[in-house]
């Protein structure tokens, strides 16, 4: 009897690790430096993410923010000191849903901050689903959290090319 329950309890204990590790969402930023000057960040058009509106929807998060942001396509731009690169995927599981999300800040050729949101271990877990806009805000706010906006960043709001 006793090793019954024993054997009971050390398998329902390996069950729940295992249902454990196979719902975590992580969400990491690491912010630009405290003070660090920003005027107009550039956008780099990734054209290896194939969902449409995720780019215009960095666009819009960043000027929702106070940011002046700019699409560019193909080279940097020489104008471009603060350049803004990202990566995505998305996966089906009853609905299309991001499951991962890495956008990094760059200060010429310097890295001033990276954030990410990986929910490709998250499959039981239902706050997988929802809204890209909502998944990627709280990122970039972390990442710009520590900036300041240049007056250019302030008062130029340049237009959104598709």
């Amino acid at each position: 009897m006793l090793k019954t329950t024993l054997r009971l309890v050390i398998c329902s204990g390996l069950l729940l690790s295992v249902l454990l590790t196979g719902c975590t969402i992580v969400k990491t930023a690491t912010p630009a430096p405290v003070g660090t000057k920003i005027g107009t960040i550039y956008v780099q058009r990734n054209p290896n993410v194939h969902m449409s509106g995720l780019h215009d929807e960095i666009i819009q998060q960043l000027r929702r923010l106070g940011f002046s942001a700019v699409t560019t396509e193909g080279d940097r731009p020489a104008a471009a000191k603060n350049l803004m690169t990202y990566t995505a995927n998305w996966r089906w599981d009853m609905a299309m849903y991001l499951t991962y999300f890495q956008v990094t800040l760059l200060d010429d050729t310097r890295i001033l901050g990276r954030a990410e949101y990986d929910a490709t271990r998250g499959d039981v877990r239902m706050d997988k689903f929802g809204k890209t806009a909502e998944k990627i805000r709280s990122l970039l706010q972390d990442l710009l959290q520590n900036t300041e906006k240049t007056p250019a960043a302030a008062s130029m709001m340049g237009p959104v090319r598709p």
